[in-house]
């Protein structure tokens, strides 16, 4: 039976017939082409590690990219930019990734690039600022706060929210212990 192109236009495009796919032998030599002298060399590499020829993720060809962002030559920076863009930025988590743009955004000599540069940490500053953001709601939907006595400090007119790994038990019914903010901070509870 055939095998049957994919209908989806999104991945026809992605996985296109006619471009050339990088075998194990190809790979190592742009691989060192990348660490060559040449700028051509450089240049050459940065156009052919591109993910849509590798179809996986191969870290050896991302570290060469990610140096190739830091090249001497524009025309190799500006390839391995491609490339970057092309793969929506490589592995956007990548702890490599986030130091070097900052590197990128106050060294590059092009204002594209060094704005490119820009863009990718300034979207990675505003996702670490809305985690952050969201992990202070939840600490503060988590509190159930109600007015009540304090078990620490007996003041009844307080603020209190349960502990929940403290217990209390007066004849034969079993609470959580309350506590205020002020003795919750003092005791460590």
């Amino acid at each position: 039976m055939p095998k049957k192109s994919a209908k989806n236009q999104y991945k026809k495009r992605k996985m296109k017939k006619d471009e050339p796919r990088l075998k194990g032998n190809e790979l190592i030599t742009y691989l060192t082409m990348a660490n060559s002298k040449d700028p051509k060399d450089r240049l050459e590499a940065m156009e052919n590690l591109c993910p849509c020829r590798l179809r996986k993720r191969v870290d050896a060809a991302w570290n060469a990219i990610y140096k190739g962002l830091q090249d001497s030559d524009l025309r190799v920076r500006k390839a391995a930019w491609h490339t970057l863009e092309e793969n929506h930025g490589g592995q956007p988590n990548s702890p490599k990734l986030y130091p070097l743009m900052l590197e990128i955004s106050e060294t590059e000599l092009d204002s594209k690039l060094r704005e490119k540069a820009k863009s990718i940490v300034r979207r990675a500053q505003s996702e670490t600022q809305s985690i952050k953001g969201r992990g202070r709601d939840l600490l503060l939907k988590r509190s159930n706060y109600f007015q009540g006595k304090c078990d620490s400090c007996g003041d009844r007119s307080m603020t209190v929210d349960y502990i929940y790994n403290n217990e209390f038990q007066i004849g034969t019914t079993v609470r959580l212990a309350q506590a205020c903010d002020q003795c919750r901070l003092d005791h460590r509870l």
